[in-house]
C-alpha cells in the first residue's frame, strides 16, 4: 500500500537521504545576487516491504519502480 510510511511500527522513523547535484550553472547576477541552475535531486529510503534475496532472483539486486506505485515521502 503507497500510503503507508514504509516503517514497522508507528514510532519507528523513516530515514530520507537527499542529495543535490549541480548539472549546469546557467546565469549570475551579482548585482541582485541570484543563480539560476539546473540541479538533480535525488532521493532515497530503504522500504523493508521492497527487500528479497538476490540469489533468488537471478542475482537482481536493483530495480526501478514508477514512483506511482511507491510509498513517497
Amino acid at each position: 500500500n503507497k500510503l503507508i510510511r514504509p516503517a514497522v511500527n508507528n514510532s519507528q522513523q523513516v530515514t530520507i537521504y537527499i542529495q543535490v547535484s549541480l548539472a549546469q550553472l546557467i546565469n549570475v547576477n551579482e548585482r541582485e545576487q541570484i543563480m539560476t541552475t539546473n540541479c538533480w535531486l535525488t532521493q532515497g529510503w530503504n522500504d523493508y516491504r521492497l527487500m528479497w534475496d538476490p540469489d533468488e532472483y537471478e542475482g537482481i539486486k536493483k530495480i526501478r519502480l514508477p514512483s506511482q506505485h511507491i510509498w513517497l515521502p
